[in-house]
């Protein structure tokens, strides 16, 4: 999915189970485009502080 999201950069949607490190599927992208802007919606409360941990 990153390789995707990098190469096309398009959008994609990505589901996948829990402890797959689905977080470097916008980390890594987001990383690497410095200049433009990425929004990140997290709809549960208790992975936003996993991922900000």
């Amino acid at each position: 999915a990153v390789k995707s999201i990098i190469i096309n950069k398009s959008s994609i949607v990505v589901v996948m189970g829990t402890g797959i490190s689905k977080s470097l599927c916008f980390m890594l992208p987001a990383a690497s485009c410095s200049s433009e802007v990425t929004v990140i919606i997290i709809p549960l409360i208790s992975l936003q502080g996993d991922i900000l941990d």
